[in-house]
């Protein structure tokens, strides 16, 4: 194969199958390409954290979504003897109490999981966490706790910079 037709090749190969794939350390599940993140801060921090990386935090849609995260996160803590207490997703209600709303779109959000008991109504829990203990159910918590982990979700595409072929 001569230089142009192994360019066209590599070219086509990358936008014919290509277009799905997600960056290098991220984990892809149907059209999204997830961050599991291996430091703790707070949820401010995290929301920062992912839109310098271009994604938002974690807003989970679906029961299909949310059992994908689930089987990940206990996958990758099977067999810790101390794993994070939780990983904050873009969830919260700080504008108006009760009404937890996914950050990036400000909608309602119409799937939840909450664990039983949760959210629990105080006034300053107003951020979503998937708790370690309650198997990644649902709950809200005091969005300035910095002992959480975090989850960066964006769109999957192939980086702007990697060469695929």
């Amino acid at each position: 194969m001569n230089l142009l037709g192994t360019f066209y090749f590599v070219f086509l190969f990358s936008v014919v199958y290509g277009a799905d794939v997600c960056r290098n350390g991220w984990l892809r599940y149907n059209e999204s390409c997830y961050l599991f993140s291996k430091t703790p801060v707070d949820w401010a921090d995290a929301l920062a954290i992912c839109a310098a990386f271009k994604s938002q935090l974690l807003e989970i849609e679906t029961a299909h979504e949310d059992t994908f995260i689930k089987n990940h996160l206990r996958s990758l803590h099977d067999h810790d003897s101390s794993p994070p207490s939780g990983y904050w997703m873009g969830l919260n209600d700080i504008e108006v109490p009760d009404d937890f709303r996914w950050v990036s779109s400000d909608k309602t959000a119409t799937y939840v999981s909450w664990y039983p008991g949760q959210p629990e109504g105080h006034t300053h829990q107003n951020c979503g966490v998937l708790w370690t203990p309650f198997q990644f159910d649902w709950g809200d918590y005091f969005c300035k706790d910095t002992s959480l982990y975090f989850i960066c979700e964006k769109g999957s595409m192939v980086d702007s910079g990697e060469i695929i072929g």
